[in-house]
């Protein structure tokens, strides 16, 4: 049987903010996370 991998919950805060500042926290992050199967061509 497949596991259940369905979030049951989730809470978001969106921000604007300029692109440099965008790619720099995405940078950082890089060394924290790891796509799943389905965020490979998302960015």
């Amino acid at each position: 049987m497949a596991q259940d991998r369905m979030q049951r919950q989730r809470f978001e805060k969106k921000y604007r903010i300029p692109e440099q500042l965008a790619l720099r926290v995405r940078e950082h992050v890089g060394s924290f996370l790891e796509l799943d199967e389905y965020g490979g061509g998302a960015a």
